[in-house]
């Protein structure tokens, strides 16, 4: 897995900065490892190098994660991502602290520029007074 810091942002707002990956699935690794290269991942470390949350699969090989922080929902810090995929489609995506999914907003890119396609509140708690798509 090609992984790279995206971002170094004090994303718990603990007063340390946590290192904010983005990943890629090139998927040349053929053999079991905790976190295989045949997927991408959403993955942020804390200042001793451990996983602030458990790392977050997107289940689609040959994918990859764009990760980054700076937008504050309910007065925290959230993870935006762009997901591309194995066909060059891409998604927005926003995530909070406990890895959950918040946002999907799958993008369509056309020769004339970028449309978005219906984006929509990620069923859960969290958004139960959101309207299902925005």
């Amino acid at each position: 897995m090609r992984t790279t810091v995206s971002q170094i942002f004090d994303i718990d707002q603990d007063g340390k900065d946590e290192l904010i990956l983005s990943t890629s699935a090139p998927f040349n690794v053929h053999y079991e490892i905790p976190y295989p290269d045949s997927i991408s991942w959403l993955m942020v470390l804390d200042e001793d190098l451990n996983f602030l949350f458990e790392p977050v699969a997107l289940k689609e090989k040959f994918s990859a994660i764009h990760a980054y922080t700076g937008l504050k929902v309910y007065n925290a810090y959230t993870l935006q991502t762009v997901n591309k995929y194995r066909d060059y489609s891409i998604a927005l995506a926003q995530y909070n602290l406990d890895s959950r999914q918040l946002l999907n907003c799958p993008v369509d890119i056309q020769f004339r520029g970028i449309s978005f396609k219906s984006a929509s509140w990620v069923k859960n708690d969290l958004n139960k007074n959101r309207p299902s798509t925005i």
